[in-house]
């Protein structure tokens, strides 16, 4: 897997579970454990944001599988971006840093050159 590519949802490992996520859009907490979760997280931008894109799914059963094939997604257009990033990139070569100096030591010897004449 691509090291730039964090998986959806793979911040909630370690403070809230996504099995605890569906069960709370699925209202099978309990209300204690409900309004603890919304105590604890109400700052938490990312959470709100899955909150909130999770209560659009038609299917929440198949979650998991739809959260594998976003990663997929996700993953296969960082490639293509850093694919095309690459080609559009100037490759490292001697000959084109030594092309640069060189036409800027002859522009820099032309205007002295036309400036001595033009006196």
């Amino acid at each position: 897997m691509n090291k730039d590519f964090k998986p959806i949802l793979s911040d909630l490992n370690t403070e809230i579970e996504q099995a605890k996520l569906i069960q709370y859009l699925n209202n099978e907490l309990s209300d204690k454990e409900q309004q603890s979760l919304e105590s604890n997280h109400i700052d938490d931008e990312f959470i709100n944001d899955a909150l909130e894109g999770l209560e659009h799914l038609q299917n929440k059963k198949n979650f998991k599988s739809i959260q594998k094939e976003l990663n997929n997604r996700i993953n296969k257009e960082i490639k293509n971006k850093k694919r095309r990033k690459s080609k559009r990139l100037l490759k490292e070569s001697p000959w084109v840093y030594f092309a640069i100096i060189l036409l800027l030591i002859l522009l820099g010897a032309s205007y002295f050159i036309i400036t001595r004449i033009l006196q």
